[in-house]
């Protein structure tokens, strides 16, 4: 059983999001789905499970799972397709914002309030869906591969969160308007429920073309669709059907999308959204960044170990920031003296940071011989540090981290976590990846 205590709701106290997701078998997906939307929530919301039709094994898992985690569960014996599926859990959800996820979808770290951000950019936006690795258009870093849509696989050695902060870093976050959104994380506000209605089930009936549809009909309506192109969704891609009916249905819907809304503004639409200039330039900058990250593989490759006064330094603000370059790959740790290590192991809960412990000058000077690279992090370059200098022959480089200099924190959901704390640290690996290529002194300030 998941936790639900999260308490970030609207003025009502009630939860101003309903998460939909249609399930046909693939049940290995359907539960890294799960686990990632309960394992990263940071919201609350509600859960509307609608099972079309799935085996006997997933059917029972989909009723102990509602049970367990209190979720709305529909069932139908036979399947129906997905966007009579979808329709029952629009017409059971009632909240101000509604997503429509894939089974075969795995969310990231903040990913429903980065939606909600781009939905209130203005008063017109009411379809709002996020970059993935395989989502038509809205992929990235490449859009094509060498058959049809690339699937991006995530990169040998970058997990998924540090992909979804690598793209959070890379793009402009303009929330691109767009004519077209992809259904695979499909939001909708409710004033476009009450005015559009439900996709057209009659025509597609499977899925496949219903959110296209929907999306002219919202842009028909008055209402902008936009991209909220700080939030990465991972998309396995279609699970539930095999690549060959995969191909029938998106054949068959593309003739029945023409067939309704004509062939041209079929094409105008696809050419607007494909060329759209934000999202061709945020996929430039995503493969730039992943160029610079290999570019970082010796820095990630050696050990790094940070040196405090602690006499001038915020030790608990530090000690979070190298939490958080930890997490980002980098093998570092922290000398600290032994008289603080009590205090030190009081404060800190975060198991990613390690701390090592030194009684004399003489037993620092041993463990630093033991790291590629010796960082000294304090407000001046202090007396105590140039006598350590001058019994060994490894340099240690000044990394100047003042209270002026650095981020502020936030407090959320009680737990100190930020993008201005995440973009410090981005900032920080640039400049050790800087340091260890180029093998000079540098003093930030």
């Amino acid at each position: 059983m998941y936790s639900n205590k999260i308490n970030n709701t609207g003025n009502s106290g009630k939860a101003i999001v309903d998460i939909i997701i249609c399930v046909h078998n693939a049940l290995e997906y359907v539960k890294e789905c799960f686990d990632s939307i309960f394992k990263k929530k940071t919201i609350d919301f509600n859960l509307i499970i609608v099972d079309d039709g799935s085996d006997e094994n997933v059917n029972e898992y989909l009723n102990e799972f509602a049970k367990e985690n209190d979720c709305v569960l529909i069932r139908h014996d036979i399947a129906k397709g997905y966007t009579v599926s979808a329709n029952e859990g629009l017409r059971v959800s009632k909240s101000k914002f509604v997503i429509l996820l894939n089974s075969d979808t795995i969310v990231t770290k903040g990913w429903i309030e980065k939606l909600i951000e781009c939905a209130k950019y203005d008063s017109k936006t009411g379809v709002i869906g996020p970059l993935s690795n395989a989502a038509s258009w809205q992929s990235t870093p490449r859009l094509k591969g060498e058959i049809g849509y690339d699937l991006n696989l995530l990169p040998k050695g970058i997990n998924l969160e540090i992909m979804s902060l690598l793209v959070e870093f890379s793009t402009l976050k303009k929330f691109p308007r767009v004519p077209l959104v992809n259904g695979f994380c499909y939001m909708i506000k409710r004033k476009v429920i009450n005015k559009v209605g439900y996709f057209d089930e009659e025509t597609f009936p499977k899925g496949y073309g219903e959110e296209d549809d929907y999306s002219i009909r919202v842009k028909k309506a008055g209402f902008n669709l936009r991209i909220a192109d700080h939030c990465y969704v991972y998309h396995n891609k279609t699970k539930s059907f095999t690549p060959e009916k995969r191909l029938a249905l998106c054949k068959s819907a593309r003739k029945l999308l023409r067939e309704k809304q004509g062939e041209k503004i079929i094409k105008e639409y696809v050419n607007e959204v494909m060329n759209n200039k934000v999202l061709k330039m945020n996929r430039e900058n995503v493969k730039i960044t992943l160029d610079k990250l290999w570019e970082f593989k010796k820095v990630v490759s050696k050990s790094v170990l940070f040196l405090f006064n602690e006499k001038d330094v915020d030790m608990e603000l530090i000690i979070e920031e190298m939490n958080i370059l930890t997490q980002c790959g980098l093998n570092i740790k922290i000398a600290v003296k032994e008289n603080l290590k009590n205090m030190i192991l009081e404060n800190n809960t975060n198991e990613s940071c390690c701390h090592i412990f030194y009684n004399s000058k003489e037993n620092l000077v041993n463990i630093m011989e033991k790291f590629d690279l010796v960082l000294a992090v304090a407000c001046e370059y202090g007396n105590e540090f140039i006598d350590i200098q001058n019994l060994t022959k490894k340099v240690i480089y000044a990394y100047n981290i003042q209270k002026s200099n650095t981020c502020l924190l936030k407090q959320y959901n009680s737990k100190v976590i930020g993008d201005e704390t995440r973009k410090e640290a981005w900032d920080k690996l640039l400049f050790l990846n800087e340091i260890i290529n180029k093998n000079k002194f540098k003093e930030r300030y």
